[in-house]
């Protein structure tokens, strides 16, 4: 959520990348808002460890992320007890739209 330009905790302004998109293929940094996975299934909530116990720490959230940069892509655990994860369908950004947003106050 971009509700001010500045960073609250550094106050400098706030780079975003587009969230509608991942800048890599895959997927590192990817911070968007998409929750179910390319087969349909909604993902399970990082902070949870049901149905799927894991050893991550990303988040009070259930988006989908390539959290250790290891896998091709996006993925999520899964809430379904017979799949545990899946990958998630994410478009790269095409080039233009690699930029950082920057919002900066009046002052700057």
């Amino acid at each position: 959520e971009r509700s001010s330009g500045i960073n609250a905790e550094y106050g400098v302004p706030r780079c975003v990348w587009n969230v509608n998109c991942k800048a890599r293929a895959d997927g590192v940094g990817y911070v968007g808002d998409v929750s179910t996975t390319a087969g349909g299934f909604t993902c399970q909530n990082w902070s949870s460890n049901f149905p799927h116990p894991h050893g991550y720490n990303v988040g009070d959230h259930n988006k989908c992320r390539n959290p250790d940069a290891t896998a091709d892509d996006i993925w999520c655990f899964t809430t379904n007890l017979f799949k545990r994860s899946d990958y998630c369908s994410v478009r790269t950004c095409d080039l233009k739209e690699r930029k950082f947003d920057y919002e900066s106050p009046d002052e700057y």
